[in-house]
């Protein structure tokens, strides 16, 4: 009697215990697919011609303008001395 009740309670835990592994599995797929698909938009973006979302080069070049403004008003300082 003992090791039928056994048998039904691990039946049932397997059960679970698969139906998760299913669901985790699953759901990594999906995870998976759809890192792909924002990676696919992204890499989109950056091609020649299409609109961008965020200009890396653009902030590199004020910050740029912002140095030299900052290194021509030293070397004025330097000159008038």
């Amino acid at each position: 009697m003992h090791s039928l009740e056994t048998g039904i309670i691990v039946s049932i835990a397997s059960f679970f215990f698969f139906s998760f592994l299913t669901f985790t599995f699953l759901r990594e797929g999906n995870i998976s697919k759809e890192i792909l698909e924002k990676l696919e938009s992204e890499k989109k973006c950056y091609q020649v011609g299409e609109d961008k979302k965020y200009n890396p080069e653009m902030i590199l070049n004020v910050l740029n303008i912002i140095v030299e403004g900052e290194n021509d008003g030293e070397s004025e300082n330097e000159s008038d001395d």
